[in-house]
């Protein structure tokens, strides 16, 4: 499970433990949209920012982003 929230982080969660896997920092803004695929997760801020997060083997790691200089709301994924 990852949430994401007002302070700009993403939060990687086990649900079956119980416990906070990782943190995720980038976004200077709130995160208002994210989207998941395979072993990825894509953010999306008020701040104008994409961002790619990478699941590897060990731990996470921020990939691919873009910067598109207005607020980002939505997050889809086709193919």
């Amino acid at each position: 499970l990852i949430s994401g929230g007002d302070d700009g982080e993403l939060f990687v969660w086990s649900l079956s433990e119980r416990v906070l896997k990782a943190k995720l920092e980038g976004h200077r803004g709130p995160i208002y949209a994210l989207a998941l695929c395979d072993r990825r997760a894509i953010s999306a801020s008020v701040d104008g920012s994409l961002k790619v997060w990478e699941c590897r083997a060990n731990g996470w790691a921020q990939g691919a982003g873009a910067n598109l200089g207005e607020s980002v709301f939505c997050v889809a994924l086709a193919g």
